[in-house]
């Protein structure tokens, strides 16, 4: 199993367990400290964003898991790559913040925001 790039932070906490994120899925999870993330296991590639869409605040774990690990926001079709989080298609613009990700024993942890 690969995960996202890894952080320098080193407080990770667990949100959910791999089993929970089947291949080409997303779900949406609640951090320790109240932040909303959207998990996506891409090709076997657990990666994680802000669940808020940054053009209108819609939790992007209700859209599609698009090819190339693409996200697009279910209300107004905004697209946001889940690896730089840059905002690929309007009306968004602003990118999405990108979090490291580590899977220890079949459990999804997520650290802090990737720069």
């Amino acid at each position: 199993m690969r995960t996202g790039a890894q952080s320098t932070e080193e407080s990770f906490g667990p949100v959910a367990q791999l089993v929970d994120v089947p291949v080409g899925e997303l779900i949406g999870v609640t951090r320790s400290d109240g932040e909303r993330i959207c998990l996506a296991n891409v090709d076997g590639e657990i990666l994680a964003v802000s669940d808020t869409c940054t053009h209108q605040d819609f939790s992007l774990c209700q859209g599609t898991l698009l090819p190339d690990a693409i996200i697009e926001c279910a209300w107004h079709g905004a697209r946001f790559s889940l690896h730089s989080g840059k905002a690929l298609r309007p009306p968004a613009e602003t990118p999405l913040p990108v979090y490291s990700v580590r899977v220890v024993d079949g459990a999804i942890l997520v650290g802090g925001r990737k720069p």
